[in-house]
Parts: structure tokens; sequence; C-alpha cells
């Protein structure tokens, strides 16, 4: 019986190792993951709406980073052997994390906590995506 080998992904492309090669692609699959699991927990908010007294919009929106960080841990492991990949790791993670926080500071607490956590989570997105991008490739080095 023939083995057969894992299939793999063919966006975002990538390389030999599996590291993502565009980040533009890196960009768009991230933001497509994140409004996908945006438009999910709308989904099941206003289900829970629905049927109980709770009101829309009360879920928490950075749960919409979730399917974003597998595509992050998927890049970040295929970076194995590379100096440096766990500071540009951490640094992207802390900087994206303090820059969503921004967000979610700036914006009215009037806004629906599903609302301004997913704006939040997507400039989170976008800020590890541009850092971690470019960090790695810049500074990490073959071992």
């Amino acid at each position: 019986m023939k083995e057969e080998a894992a299939v793999k992904p063919k966006f975002p492309t990538r390389d030999a190792e599996g590291r993502i090669q565009s980040m533009i692609e890196f960009l768009a699959s991230t933001l497509l993951a994140t409004g996908f699991t945006f438009a999910l927990l709308a989904g099941i908010d206003l289900l829970f709406a629905g049927f109980s007294t709770d009101e829309f919009g009360g879920i928490n929106g950075w749960m919409c980073v979730v399917l974003a960080a597998f595509l992050f841990v998927d890049d970040f492991k295929a970076w194995a052997g590379t100096r440096f990949r766990v500071p540009v790791f951490i640094a992207a993670v802390l900087l994206a994390t303090v820059t969503g926080l921004g967000v979610n500071v700036a914006l009215p607490d009037t806004w629906l906590p599903l609302i301004a956590g997913g704006l939040a989570g997507m400039a989170s997105v976008i800020i590890y995506v541009v850092l971690w991008f470019t960090g790695i490739r810049l500074i990490g080095r073959e071992d």
C-alpha cells in the first residue's frame, strides 16, 4: 500500500521548509482567517442572543485571532534552527498585543465588545505579520 504525502496548503505559498514566501499572502491569509472567525463569532453570539436574555455583541471580539494564531505557529515552526527566532517571535507578539490593546482603549466605550475586540484583533494581526515577516528575515540567520 502506498503512503500518501501530507497535503500542503497552496495558499499562502511556501518554500521547501514550509516558510511563507510573501508578506502580502501572509497578510491576506491571516486577515481572511480573522474575518472568517469574526463572522463565526458574530453568528454564535447572534444565536445565543436569540435564545437567551443576553444582548448581541457581548462576546469578546479578541477571539477572532485564533485561526490566525495557527498560521503564526505554523510559520514559527518552519523557521526551526534559525538564530533569534524566539526573540523575534516574543518581540512581535508583545508589540502586536500592545498595539491591539491600544486600539481597544482608543475606541469608544459604547462600542460592542465584539466590534472593539475584533478591530483590536485585526490591528494585532497586521502588526504581528509585518514584524515577524521582516524581523525573521532581517535578524534570523541559519545556524
